[in-house]
């Protein structure tokens, strides 16, 4: 009988040991993880910031030519078309279609 209680203290050893072991794989696994994702949320965060700043230069380019482009164009008018060579187009002539293009 006391046999018996040595093999199954043992075999409970050797299962406690092999448990231990996983457990320790598996912490180590999740801190690695942990250390992987917190890094690509910290790069995600940086990159984030570099856009906002780019989009930041973008839409201020953006403005500047807005500002040129409405100062050319409140020069543009008929008297300025005229003056660059652009004629009146008289009555043009338009075609018509008499008849419809569906027809039973």
């Amino acid at each position: 009988m006391t046999k018996m209680i040595k093999t199954i203290s043992s075999k409970e050893l050797e299962n406690q040991k092999k448990i231990f072991g996983l457990i320790m794989i598996a912490i180590f696994l999740i801190g690695i993880f942990y250390i992987y994702f917190v890094g690509v949320i910290i790069f995600q965060i940086i990159n984030k910031n570099n856009n906002n700043q780019h989009f930041q230069s973008v839409s201020s380019n953006y403005q500047q030519l807005e500002e040129k482009y409405f100062e050319v164009i409140k020069d543009v008018d008929l008297d300025h078309a005229l003056s660059l060579g652009f004629i009146e187009q008289g009555n043009g002539e338009f075609v018509v279609r008499q008849t419809t293009v569906a027809q039973r």
